[in-house]
This record gives C-alpha cells, structure tokens and sequence, in this order.
C-alpha cells in the first residue's frame, strides 16, 4: 500500500513540475487542488469530470486501492477509493459538519459565478443555500454537493469599488 501511494505521489509531482535556474527561487502559479476518499471512484469521476468540467486522467488500481486525478486549468481532484474505508456516518445534514473536527468542505475561484451555477443547475446539480456575498472575504458564493456529500464551495471575487 505505502509503495503504491508512493509511486503515484511521484505521477502527481510529475504532472506540475517545471524547471527552474540553479540557485534561483522562483514561484510558479498553480492550481487548486484537494483530495477526497470516496466510496465509488467511478461514480465521482463522472460527477466531477461533468460538473467541474476536469479532465479525467488513468486509474492507478494496486492492492485494493483506485486513485485518479482529475485536472483542470484551475483545480486537480485526487479520488483515492480503498476498500478499507469507511463513510463519515450516517449525518447526512451537511448544514453541521463544521461542528465535525477537521475538513468539512473544500472550495476554489471561478470567473463567473452566476454561469457556473446556471451551467451546473442544468446538469442536476444539489445546491445547499443559495448564492451569498461575503464581504470579508469579497466575494460572491455557494455551495454544491458531489455525489459523496462532499461540500465544494465556488467563490468569485467581486470587483472593488
């Protein structure tokens, strides 16, 4: 299992590695990106590749374990489905999680988000609330909800005045 883990940390380096000079730091622009276990690896590559529009790339599947990336412009998704692991229980009230220690949802920018929401309405997506300003953080969002429950929050920053 370490060794399987280990081999595909290396493919995902490879995917964003770029040169650089000796003895020159140099920072490079690069996506969003968060990893999820999931119960049904084919299931949330169909669901992310459709709403988020990520390209799939080839499953890695070695002792009881499937992972995949999915890439795009902005955001890269790793699903890892194992066959050890288990859900987050039975609260299917995605209102609390916060109340749960650790991640509870994940989230990245896009241009436009009334597009995004219309785009992804039409492909059925499950939205929780509605599309809300936050001022501190000066932006437009919502949530949507993958196939797991899973929470991914879409920002757009508003322009300033």
């Amino acid at each position: 299992m370490r060794w399987t883990l280990l081999v595909f940390a290396g493919l995902f380096a490879g995917l964003f590695a770029t040169p650089s000079m000796a003895g020159e730091a140099r920072h490079t622009p690069s996506p969003t990106f968060f990893a999820l276990s999931v119960a049904d690896l084919d299931a949330s590559v169909a669901w992310y590749a459709k709403m988020l529009d990520l390209k799939a790339n080839p499953v890695h599947d070695a002792d009881g374990v499937r992972i995949t990336l999915m890439t795009g412009e902005r955001l890269v998704v790793e699903l890892i489905e194992h066959k050890e692991a288990q859900g987050a229980g039975d609260d299917e009230d995605t209102t609390r999680r916060y109340l749960r220690h650790g991640l509870f949802k994940v989230g990245y920018y896009v241009d436009d988000l009334d597009a995004e929401v219309e785009r992804l309405g039409e492909h059925g997506a499950r939205f929780r609330g509605r599309v809300v300003t936050d001022e501190l953080l000066r932006a437009r969002t919502i949530l949507v909800l993958d196939p797991e429950g899973n929470i991914v929050q879409l920002f757009e920053r508003l322009e300033d005045a």
